[in-house]
């Protein structure tokens, strides 16, 4: 079953009808379906003795003309601005009221930002209703349609011009930032009372958004440059949009690092907060090495140019292309201002002495073509590497690293113990000659596979040895020391 089963039909199969097994079928797969079985379900159960038509059925003649009248005149009226819409031609620019959509489907939208081939978009809702704790409030003084609205910012998605049908207004500026710098609270005011988050999946304003999501999906999948990922770029860069052609950034790349090549990618796309985004545009390959290169766009994508704010995007990016070692975030304007990371340096690391590091970039600040040079310059290839070496490696001479470290230890030891009180200071200072010889014999029992007993009894024989007796002490011949 392709298509969504209607509602007469969800009824049939939450009575568990003969014929309704492909229903059961799509709705182990459909969660919209899913949602609205539920609730049929949910009134079967609590109104059992409802017939076939689930209790939905309304019989007008039970109303006489006073009420419906009284209905007809408090239900909501079309604003003029959407009666006359499409009447009006203006190019798209930031502030503007549009209704986006495809041949199937429409809905309202504030453009917070455009470019030739793309447009960043926020939903917007007539029914104030709808609102939750992320949505914007328009009042009536403050939009082209003269009612209150409200802007779900949670679901605010770059499209392709494409999906802009006709344009409505112009929205308040102030109304517009708020929708680009906008910050998640606990509760949004809308007009005179507050919106307050979706827990509960059968909430109606979860059904809203989920039907606006998938036409904002389905427009976003609908972009025109997509390219071959099999295809290297030669005879496409006509749907390079970009001022740098995609043949001579290729012929420039190529110049500068002998043996490197630019292929396009498919383009996926990543939103940053509410104002920039990430999208994936080509690799470069050089021996064995491949860089992706990423183009960011926004309001603030200068802001955006740092390592806290990119590292965890691209690390996501990466995934898609999973035999990148590198991802290159570029401003494509000028000579595309750059900041590489490699893939490890997209994660977080403990570093000696500082302790813990946030992911930081290799590089930063230069010009792409200059970027990939300094990166792809350090790149070696594995026989260069096998070449390097001339013979076996030496074997260590674990000996004499042991006495020269025994040796170091023991010199601090009596170092540090001039600056220390008594009884340390006697002790540490007047360590005997041979403590040196005694830690190296300790050590070497447990490079020979010696038990730590066994090391530690060495070492007290080793001490012993060279301590001698106590001070103050006596000796005689058959005593437990002598023996």
């Amino acid at each position: 079953m392709s298509e969504h089963p209607l509602a007469i039909e969800l009824v049939a199969a939450a009575q568990y009808e003969p014929g309704t097994e492909p229903i059961h079928e799509h709705l182990r797969d459909c969660a919209e379906c899913q949602d609205e079985y539920d609730i049929i379900q949910s009134e079967l159960h609590n109104n059992p003795d409802t017939d076939g038509n689930n209790g939905h059925a309304l019989d007008v003649g039970q109303f006489d003309e006073a009420t419906i009248a009284e209905i007809l005149a408090g239900a909501p009226t079309l604003p003029e601005p959407l009666i006359s819409i499409g009447n009006v031609q203006s190019e798209p620019a930031a502030g503007d009221l549009w209704q986006i959509g495809n041949g199937d489907e429409a809905i309202l939208a504030l453009l917070t930002q455009t470019t030739d081939q793309t447009a960043r978009v926020v939903p917007a809702v007539l029914d104030v209703d709808m609102a939750d704790e992320k949505s914007i409030y328009i009042p009536a003084d403050a939009s082209p349609l003269g009612v209150d609205a409200i802007l779900i910012n949670d679901l605010a998605r770059t499209v392709p011009v494409q999906a802009l049908i006709a344009w409505v207004g112009t929205v308040a500026p102030d109304v517009v930032d708020q929708a680009v710098a906008a910050k998640p609270v606990p509760a949004a005011t809308i007009g005179d009372r507050l919106a307050f988050p979706i827990h509960h999946h059968h909430d109606e304003r979860h059904t809203v958004r989920w039907d606006i999501e998938t036409l904002l999906a389905d427009l976003t999948a609908a972009h025109p440059h997509s390219p071959d990922p099999n295809d290297s770029g030669a005879g496409r860069s006509h749907e390079w949009e970009f001022t740098y052609p995609f043949t001579e950034l290729r012929n420039d790349l190529r110049a500068r690092i002998f043996g490197s090549d630019l292929h396009l990618l498919p383009r996926t796309t990543l939103d940053i907060g509410q104002a920039n985004t990430l999208t994936c545009i080509a690799k470069v390959t050089y021996l064995q090495t491949t860089t992706v290169i990423v183009t960011l766009t926004g309001a603030q994508s200068l802001l955006a140019m740092t390592g806290e704010t990119l590292a965890a995007p691209c690390r996501t990016l990466l995934r898609h292309e999973p035999d990148a070692n590198a991802i290159a975030v570029v401003l494509p304007i000028g000579d595309w201002t750059t900041v590489l990371f490699t893939s490890a340096d997209t994660h977080a690391a403990f570093v000696a002495p500082a302790g813990h590091s946030e992911p930081r970039p290799t590089h930063v600040g230069y010009g792409f073509l200059d970027t990939m040079h300094k990166y792809l310059d350090s790149k070696i290839t594995a026989w260069e590497e096998t070449d390097s070496t001339t013979g076996p490696l030496p074997t260590p001479d674990t000996e004499e690293i042991t006495e020269r470290h025994s040796t170091l230890a023991v010199t601090s030891i009596r170092q540090s113990g001039a600056r220390c009180r008594e009884p340390k200071r006697g002790v540490w200072s007047t360590l005997p000659p041979t403590t040196g010889e005694a830690v190296m014999r300790f050590v070497q029992s447990l490079l020979d596979d010696h038990s730590m007993t066994e090391a530690l009894a060495h070492l007290d024989t080793a001490w012993r040895e060279s301590a001698g007796p106590p001070r103050g002490s006596t000796t005689f011949p058959g005593s437990e020391d002598d023996a």
